[in-house]
């Protein structure tokens, strides 16, 4: 792949797929070439080759949506960063996810690959290590042929072009180093290898021809929005639902297209009121004169009876939730109106919570090792105070818990003797293990255990 004599050709298809649910999350339904074909023009007499009339497409973007709700669920609150060690390790596992502005980019992150299947994430060094997402359509992978899963090499291609000629820079990452090539392109063909100097005197930066990384593992790592056994490929939220998403999109435009039709009824009057050019005659205009039995004239109206056209879009949108597993509730579709509870709120949402529950546990798997590799290269590169170590995710459910259902919950618990005093004050008012600490020590203080006398053999026993 990426040789001298080669077509860039690599994943046309699957590169189509990530710019078409690009659109589609955006909510550019109507940049297909199919859909401008059907709604450019539409004759609004009996003759076609007569006046036209433009129709508006309205678009109904619940794609979008889906994905937000997605990435809203799964991302409502950050998560919680564990290190698995002590309060160096911690302090260090910080200062790597803050530097690197983790959260932010993992929300941008978890929406991309909502749409577009798959999230690549890279590490690298430059002065600090830097954890960066990789746009999916930039990368490319070469697969063991005897197991699917497993990719043998990855690559990186970026197209540049520098005084109006076209070059290709590409990393390529091997378990253990990565090497930067720049070529030449012409007519979409590789026809030189002029290597990685010649693009440092081009644009002034310093990029190494190899790195070795001496880590046994690639410094990219593959977070699938969703996976099947025989592809290493993600599939998209959008895999299934595009053709629903353009029936709505074309049951509403022509809604749109009948009513405004029928907004500016044509007039029916008696024979004789129009001239030789069809015109209305202005001795006969504002005053009709008609005899018995003549013709009353009338505006040509319609009922425009749509309730079997609002059924079937309701029916879309219905088959919509269930392919996409995403509740009424949280699309605002909902008929219900009473208050529900947590816990009544998750049995509607079960399916919902199922799916995001998926997506979690490719991102918990992805990040942990994300953030292990980053370690590594850290140290490797290096005088550290610490060694690698693991890291535990914790992620929030994505449900609003409302605070006095969450208190009495606690208290339960605390009756039951399923949690401690220490845990009830940190669950209970948001606070820290040392706070939480602080607090029992000031209630004994104010709350003295008052002295029990117990009766023993020969007196007392004061306790």
């Amino acid at each position: 792949m990426f040789n001298v004599g080669e077509e860039i050709k690599y994943d046309i298809e699957r590169i189509e797929k990530y710019q078409t649910f690009k659109r589609a999350f955006l909510g550019k339904h109507d940049e297909s070439e199919k859909l401008k074909r059907i709604f450019a023009k539409v004759p609004i007499t009996g003759s076609f080759e007569a006046s036209f009339w433009m129709v508006p497409y309205i678009i109904a973007n619940f794609c979008g949506v889906i994905s937000k709700i997605s990435a809203d669920f799964l991302f409502s609150e950050p998560p919680e960063y564990q290190a698995l060690g002590g309060d160096i390790e911690q302090e260090n596992l910080n200062r790597i996810v803050d530097s690197n502005q983790l959260n932010r980019k993992l929300r941008t992150n978890i929406l991309s690959n909502s749409y577009k299947g798959d999230a690549f994430w890279k590490v690298r060094y430059d002065d600090r290590i830097i954890i960066e997402p990789v746009r999916p359509e930039l990368v490319f992978v070469d697969l063991n042929p005897e197991n699917i899963k497993e990719p043998l090499k990855y690559y990186i291609a970026f197209a540049i072009q520098l005084n109006g000629k076209d070059y290709l820079r590409v990393e390529e990452h091997e378990k253990g180093f990565v090497k930067n090539k720049f070529y030449k392109v012409m007519n979409g063909k590789i026809v030189e290898d002029l290597g990685i100097d010649f693009y440092n005197n081009l644009t002034g930066q310093n990029i190494v021809e190899e790195v070795y990384t001496n880590i046994d593992d690639f410094l990219i790592i593959h977070i699938p929005n969703f996976e099947v056994e025989d592809d290493f490929w993600g599939v998209s939220d959008y895999e299934d639902i595009l053709p629903l998403q353009d029936e709505i999109n074309n049951r509403l435009s022509r809604i749109s297209m009948i009513l405004d039709k029928h907004s500016d009824p044509w007039l029916v009057v008696p024979p004789g009121t129009l001239n030789e050019k069809g015109e209305l005659n202005k001795s006969t205009s504002g005053v009709f004169e008609i005899g018995q039995g003549e013709l009353v004239p009338q505006y040509l109206t319609w009922d425009s009876s749509l309730t079997a056209c609002f059924q079937e879009i309701d029916k879309l949108i219905d088959y919509l939730h269930i392919i996409t597993e995403m509740s009424p509730t949280i699309t605002g579709l909902d008929k219900a109106v009473y208050p529900e509870s947590g816990e009544a709120l998750q049995r509607r949402l079960l399916r919902t919570l199922a799916k995001i529950g998926r997506k979690r546990s490719y991102y918990d798997m992805g990040l942990k090792k994300l953030l292990r590799l980053a370690q590594e290269l850290e140290c490797e590169i290096e005088r550290t105070n610490y060694k690698p170590f693991d890291v535990e995710i914790l992620w929030d459910d994505g449900i609003p818990t409302f605070y006095t259902e969450k208190l009495n919950q606690l208290s339960k618990m605390r009756d039951d003797g399923a949690i401690s005093l220490q845990k009830y004050i940190m669950e209970a008012f948001n606070c820290s293990e040392e706070e939480a600490l602080d607090e029992i020590e000031k209630i004994k203080s104010e709350n003295p255990i008052p002295r029990v006398e117990i009766p023993i053999k020969g007196g007392v026993e004061i306790i």
